[in-house]
């Protein structure tokens, strides 16, 4: 089948989001391009003139007619109702919407069954509020090739520790989740996400699907080779954020121990000598009292090498190793990094500590472990602290409406909260009820 588009306001745009999810092939006709793609001598399936001004119709005709463009029927179409947030949905039920297409219904289709649809899974999750998650975090892997003195995996022994997910679990969980928006998906929590054999093809899948607007890692630029690094935007990567916490060979043996600083550097650097991926890549700073002396040099550093976006973030002191910034340092170092040409985007953990209604990262992301577990939110490292039930053994859908998820689900903003929060560094309200 074959689709002549003809009309690229709104209207064709959105009716074009429809074919290329769909997978149908088409061909553009547009007066404002100039040009038109591919004008071989074809007899099109279906011409589908796209104008949100009726008055139109009978000028595109003739240019039809003109352009001796052959073709079996002909569809107009004044609006074409599509968001982003129904990629998923449109993917999922592609043969439906080609049938849609093909009958010149497509537009009460959408209007219809779409809402229908996520009625019912509103219906289907009623103890969480799906609309709010922003975030869906999916652990590939646990194991690393650096210690990091901040980081529970380097100080604890646990049963997920060193393990990688694979593919046919990280689908599983990928293809439970509800097509009600597009999220932001990060595959990992602890561990270099890079390590797992199966990163690659983990995340072309997860592109593939639509459920995603997108997908970012967390790395420390270390595990593999350049072409490798490469290649994940390839797959469909959209972010890749390269953690570096000093240029110092002694402040990193204190920081994240392991790091080879030259290696580093020229990964990074090849990266960002490719244009089309400056604006892929940030460096994240975390920033403590081992390093945070050295931010002037680390930013004019970064700089030299070409980084557009810096995320500046405090450590969080897990250990009590008073290492821990003051939060007015952060004043500083946004004023600092306004001196560069940096976009810079400051995260301040202690804003989390004074929330004092909810707790954005239980409330704002699903969080899956490397073993499928479903843990309330992406600090608890070890499930057997906290978690709901595995997507090995039950659905999504099932394991939302369990009795573990809604009896923490009531506790957690009690006073009588569970343990698991009473001790988190990101939850002091518990402390000001108690």
């Amino acid at each position: 089948m074959r689709i002549l588009l003809y009309g690229y306001g709104i209207v064709g745009k959105n009716f074009e989001n429809l074919l290329q999810i769909v997978g149908i092939n088409y061909d553009i006709l547009d007066d404002s391009l100039k040009k038109t793609k591919n004008e071989n001598s074809i007899v099109y399936d279906k011409v589908v003139i796209c104008s949100a001004h009726e008055e139109y119709r009978k000028d595109m005709l003739d240019k039809l007619k003109k352009k001796s463009i052959l073709y079996r029927e002909i569809t107009f179409y004044t609006e074409c109702f599509f968001s982003s947030t129904m990629k998923g949905y449109i993917f999922a039920h592609r043969k439906k919407v080609l049938q849609a297409i093909m009958k010149d219904r497509i537009e009460s289709y959408l209007r219809i069954e779409y809402f229908d649809e996520q009625k019912k899974i509103c219906e289907d999750y009623p103890f969480i509020d799906l609309e709010r998650i922003n975030y869906v975090y999916i652990e590939t892997t646990t194991y690393c090739n650096l210690k990091c003195n901040h980081c529970f995996r380097t100080f604890n022994e646990y049963e997920s520790k060193n393990k990688h997910m694979s593919f046919k679990l990280f689908k599983k969980i990928v293809d439970s989740i509800p097509y009600i928006k597009q999220f932001v998906l990060c595959p990992q929590n602890v561990g270099e996400p890079t390590l797992n054999p199966e990163l690659l093809d983990m995340i072309s899948y997860a592109k593939k699907v639509h459920k995603f607007h997108r997908i970012e890692i967390h790395t420390n630029l270390l595990s593999s080779t350049k072409e490798y690094y490469l290649d994940l935007f390839n797959h469909g990567l959209d972010l890749l954020i390269v953690s570096i916490d000093s240029f110092e060979e002694n402040t990193l043996n204190k920081t994240r121990k392991g790091t080879k600083i030259e290696e580093l550097i020229d990964n990074l650097t090849f990266l960002l000598n490719i244009e089309s991926l400056k604006n892929k890549i940030a460096v994240r700073i975390s920033i403590s009292q081992y390093n945070e002396h050295e931010l002037p040099s680390i930013l004019k550093q970064l700089e030299k090498f070409g980084v557009q976006n810096i995320h500046l973030a405090p450590i969080i002191d897990l250990y009590n190793k008073n290492i821990e910034v003051e939060e007015k340092s952060l004043l500083y170092w946004e004023k600092l990094a306004s001196g560069f040409s940096f976009e810079t985007m400051v995260i301040n953990s202690y804003e989390y500590r004074r929330k004092n209604d909810k707790c954005t990262l239980f409330e704002d992301a699903l969080n899956f472990n490397v073993l499928g577990y479903l843990v309330p939110c992406c600090m608890i490292c070890d499930h057997h602290e906290q978690n709901f039930g595995t997507i090995e053994r039950s659905s999504l859908k099932t394991i939302l409406k369990s009795k573990k998820y809604i009896d923490f689900k009531q506790k957690i903003y009690s006073i009588f909260p569970p343990r698991i929060c009473h001790d988190c560094l990101y939850y002091p309200i518990i402390k000001n009820n108690i």
